[in-house]
């Protein structure tokens, strides 16, 4: 297990409220916790965003989902045009 240092932080009392509020959202049990997940979270995205890459990332998996569905749908279509083309062919 890594070795944990201990810090002190000064924090207003509506920041503590928020805190506390998020800290039970995120499932995470302790405030220590929350905020180092969150320190993590905002390291990353901060890499992310200096690489230019969480932008295009968000956008190519949306792309990705409507291009899904719509291969679907066009998928089930063809082969309900062909099922009855069949149908008419076979008579």
């Amino acid at each position: 297990m890594e070795k944990i240092q201990r810090t002190t932080i000064w924090l207003s009392p509506n920041i503590m409220n928020s805190l506390d509020d998020m800290k039970s959202k995120a499932n995470c049990k302790s405030r220590s916790e929350f905020i180092e997940q969150t320190i993590k979270f905002y390291s990353e995205y901060n890499d992310s965003m200096n690489k230019e890459q969480y932008l295009p990332l968000s956008i190519s998996s949306a792309m990705n989902g409507m291009i899904k569905v719509s291969e679907d749908r066009i998928s089930k279509r063809l082969f309900k045009n062909t099922v009855e083309l069949s149908m008419m062919t076979s008579q």
